[in-house]
């Protein structure tokens, strides 16, 4: 009874995911993990691009192939987006170059994030927050970022069961 009230919670009740990304040119990877509720971890792993096309997506025993195809298979799925709402997005940029034009990178950044965060800010229920910090030295380029989502059980099972199994049902009816 108590793992059934447990359920009826979770599915009612806002889930909060946060998600962790960590992208570093030295190491050519994109590190990631999930956590629900800021601090039970979900899943963690990392992305490299692959030679041919496409990433594969490292986890703890296995690694996962996203190529074309894949990404063309998941266009149909855009709507389930809906289900979600970003309450919280903060990043931090790190940028080092012996390249003369450090100055105009650091202006064109910042005008960016600024750009960016004002378009951002509807969606979003806190205010975004992001630094830039360009350094003069070796190529460094680095980025961290934290993104808090908010979603409802409820809501993604019923955009699959509008989604999949109504149309699913009317295939078979156009097929008989």
């Amino acid at each position: 009874m108590l793992y059934l009230a447990l359920l009826i919670l979770v599915f009612i009740f806002p889930l909060i995911l946060t998600l962790y990304i960590y992208f570093d040119t030295k190491l050519n990877r994109a590190f990631f993990a999930i956590y629900i509720f800021g601090f039970i971890k979900i899943i963690d792993g990392y992305i490299t691009k692959r030679s041919l096309g496409g990433f594969y997506i490292h986890l703890k025993n296995k690694a996962i192939i996203l190529d074309k195809a894949s990404y063309n298979s998941f266009q149909g799925g855009k709507g389930i987006f809906k289900a979600f709402q970003i309450i919280s997005f903060d990043s931090y940029l790190n940028i080092s170059t012996n390249s003369f034009y450090i100055y105009y990178l650091t202006i064109l950044l910042n005008f960016i994030k600024n750009v960016a965060f004002s378009l951002l800010s509807n969606n979003i229920i806190n205010t975004p927050k992001a630094s830039v910090e360009v350094n003069n030295g070796n190529f460094v380029f680095q980025v961290k970022t934290r993104i808090k989502i908010l979603f409802n059980l409820f809501c993604i099972t019923y955009y699959f069961i509008t989604n999949y199994i109504i149309k699913g049902v009317q295939y078979g009816k156009a097929t008989k």
